[in-house]
């Protein structure tokens, strides 16, 4: 096993850098966009606690440079009972990463999310990602895990978070983006 090389103390600060960040505190029926995403990291990570204020349905979305492109993902969920695969395919930009806990869930309860978006800034192959998602419903809930790809070979500049019922976002939401440094940063 190679060993990294040594860092000066002080000279790293961990490997996830903040990006942006936005914390609701009215509901919105706006997309949260994280605009002028720098293209200097090896990958991008998303962090989300999301409820919508809506029960019209309980999807959490991004979609990459406002742009239209195929997308196909594999789905593994499980809910403490029973455990179930699937896949989804698209041509509508929108990909389908994570939960949404609906005005129906138990007062204060969000879905939890993350997203990995892996060599965001190569302009040569297409974006891969892999996700993360739970919400505990007081007794009850789900975690799923989705490993997909766009077909979209362009850098990610910009990155809309949308929920089911065009963007019903409800107060106290949470996003934020974060680039993951490369070895060498």
């Amino acid at each position: 096993m190679a060993l990294l090389p040594s860092v000066a103390a002080g000279s790293m600060h961990g490997a996830y850098v903040p990006i942006g960040y936005s914390s609701l505190s009215n509901n919105t029926t706006t997309v949260v966009t994280f605009s002028n995403i720098p293209q200097g990291y090896q990958d991008l990570m998303i962090v989300s606690y999301v409820r919508q204020y809506t029960a019209a349905g309980i999807s959490f979305y991004l979609r990459l440079n406002g742009n239209s492109y195929t997308h196909n993902t594999v789905i593994l969920s499980g809910n403490g009972t029973g455990a179930a695969s699937s896949f989804q395919s698209g041509t509508d930009g929108y990909l389908q990463v994570g939960q949404a806990a609906t005005s129906a869930s138990t007062s204060g309860i969000f879905a939890s999310n993350t997203v990995h978006i892996l060599n965001y800034a190569n302009t040569s192959i297409y974006k891969t990602y892999l996700s993360r998602s739970a919400q505990d419903l007081n007794g009850s809930g789900y975690a799923t895990a989705r490993a997909g790809v766009a077909l979209l070979t362009s850098g990610i500049t910009s990155i809309d978070c949308v929920v089911d019922g065009l963007s019903a976002i409800a107060s106290g939401s949470t996003f934020a983006l974060y680039g993951v440094r490369t070895v060498n940063q």
